[in-house]
């Protein structure tokens, strides 16, 4: 589980359980530091605009992205991978996704002929 710093909106670190005794209240909580070397820190942002109602692959090459953020401006529009999207997103409606390879997600319009619209925001991972 990861820890918030809600002052900067960053993750500072992970909880980690650990049992040191079979007591129910034997159980010590400690807090892990963030590694550096986990995110580039570069901000990864794009904006699509539909243009026709087919399926859409978002990135042709790998991009690792965490801490991802996809909020729909214009028209409805569904989520998911190559065989389905199913996942609905209503215009100001967003999809968060804690770490994803871009080039798995594909979308399309939710109504053949409403041209959706959306932008994308999240932390590189290289």
């Amino acid at each position: 589980m990861a820890l918030i710093d809600t002052t900067v909106g960053g993750i500072i670190g992970y909880l980690v359980a650990e049992r040191i005794s079979e007591k129910p209240d034997g159980i010590r909580v400690s807090v892990v530091p963030q590694k550096p070397s986990e995110s580039s820190g570069r901000i990864y942002e794009s904006e699509v605009v539909m243009v026709d109602d087919h399926p859409h692959r978002l990135h042709e090459n790998t991009i690792k992205l965490s801490d991802v953020v996809v909020y729909v401006s214009v028209n409805d529009m569904v989520f998911g991978n190559v065989n389905n999207q199913r996942f609905p997103v209503p215009v100001g409606g967003s999809l968060s996704v804690r770490a994803i390879d871009l080039s798995s997600l594909w979308y399309r319009n939710a109504v053949n002929g409403a041209n959706g619209q959306f932008n994308i925001i999240g932390t590189r991972q290289d």
